[in-house]
């Protein structure tokens, strides 16, 4: 999703910078339009003992704080539960529009009960928070109302199918692609 719509608008003209926790040796899994600019922090969080790690917590909003006050944006998008706590925390004080995406469904992809008390300190302190599902919108709207908007994935047009399509089923048939987790609810799919 953040490819799609980073492409987009910036096929709209706009200037648009992704800024990443990984390193820049590890290319965007998914196609950028040349005119976006990506800021690697090279700060993939590490493993070790209570205090590096928190250490390494400090050193991450701080480089996160750093690109986001450098590249001076309009605005602040983030997407994935913990990287929207670390966002929100970097950008704490910073006087621009922040918008947080929850990406998986809260009712069933825990993220502990430290990340999730950091959760319910720093949402409150979006502009917006976007869901995709009334479901994930349940979650949040007794907290967070009236900053939670439901929008639903963008459906980019498939391109055409060419070439032999002997192995097609006829009539009409499902594709699922995604993770295969809990949370993605295949069991209630199928």
């Amino acid at each position: 999703v953040v490819s799609t719509i980073a492409n987009y608008w910036a096929g709209r003209g706009w200037s648009i910078t992704i800024v990443t926790f990984a390193d820049a040796s590890q290319p965007s899994f998914y196609p950028l339009d040349h005119r976006i600019q990506r800021r690697s922090l090279d700060a993939l969080k590490k493993d070790g003992h209570l205090l590096e790690r928190m250490v390494d917590t400090v050193r991450r909003l701080l480089k996160l704080r750093n690109a986001i006050t450098e590249i001076s944006p309009d605005a602040v998008i983030s997407f994935i539960d913990v990287t929207n706590i670390f966002t929100l925390f970097a950008t704490r004080g910073l006087t621009l529009p922040i918008v947080i995406s929850e990406r998986s469904d809260p009712f069933r992809h825990k993220i502990g009960r430290i990340r999730n008390l950091f959760r319910r300190i720093s949402y409150p302190w979006t502009d917006r928070l976007v869901v995709q599902t009334q479901w994930v919108y349940s979650y949040f709207d007794s907290w967070l109302n009236p900053h939670v908007r439901l929008i639903p994935n963008p459906v980019v047009q498939p391109p055409e199918i060419s070439g032999d399509l002997a192995g097609l089923p006829e009539g009409p048939f499902m594709v699922a692609v995604g993770r295969l987790s809990y949370e993605k609810g295949y069991d209630l799919l199928i």
